[in-house]
């Protein structure tokens, strides 16, 4: 090889050098004016650049569905309303009695729950099932959520008998039981289980049945 070839193959090769390491410059100035935090290998090669393109695509997206996000926050509102104390079993049922509709209580099943402060005085109420003719189902995840939301020490659960029948059924102590112990665990009581009729009432808690 003439030293001439060899001057002019030593000139590509420096002009190569001084254009990849200008072009790696103007990738590192992108990835600076893109505001992404993240310490990525650059490179000529097409691999590599495929692999960073990817790199930097799910980054992004990770931030996004960050945002997206939602936060759970607890909101509550006490009211001046006038708080009704429960010391026996007639005061709930009561309260439970005016909860329910007079034209469908002979009709429809539905339960409805009362949430009580630690000296007995109520929060609220909710309607937390509407049935059929002859059953309504109990959901204990929607009963301890809403008692725990209000802040409840104790709960009373309410249910009709469209039939006018007061002597409880093998699924109202099934549900009796199952919210008693699921209660004792999150130290949130159930005091009683009325099922109610416009003719009267039973309760569990009066009958020994509620342990």
């Amino acid at each position: 090889m003439t030293p001439t070839n060899r001057c002019r193959n030593i000139y590509k090769d420096v002009k190569l050098s001084q254009n990849m390491l200008l072009s790696s410059k103007i990738k590192r100035e992108q990835i600076a004016r893109s505001g992404l935090n993240s310490c990525i290998y650059t490179s000529t090669s097409p691999n590599l650049k495929e692999k960073t393109s990817k790199t930097f695509k799910n980054y992004t997206m990770k931030v996004e569905k960050s945002k997206e996000m939602p936060e759970i926050r607890l909101k509550y509102v006490s009211t001046m309303v006038e708080k009704t104390k429960i010391r026996w079993s007639e005061d709930a049922y009561k309260v439970l009695l005016s909860l329910f509709n007079p034209d469908t209580i002979e009709y429809m099943e539905e339960a409805v729950v009362l949430f009580l402060t630690k000296a007995n005085s109520t929060i609220g109420w909710a309607r937390i099932s509407s049935g059929g003719t002859s059953s309504t189902i109990i959901d204990p995840k929607v009963v301890f959520t809403m008692a725990l939301n209000c802040g409840a020490s104790y709960f009373i659960l309410g249910h009709n008998h469209p039939s006018g029948r007061l002597e409880p059924s093998n699924e109202d102590m099934s549900i009796t039981k199952e919210l008693r112990m699921a209660g004792k665990l999150l130290r949130l009581d159930l005091i009683d289980h009325l099922i109610v009729t416009p003719q009267g009432f039973y309760s569990f808690a009066d009958k020994g049945a509620l342990y």
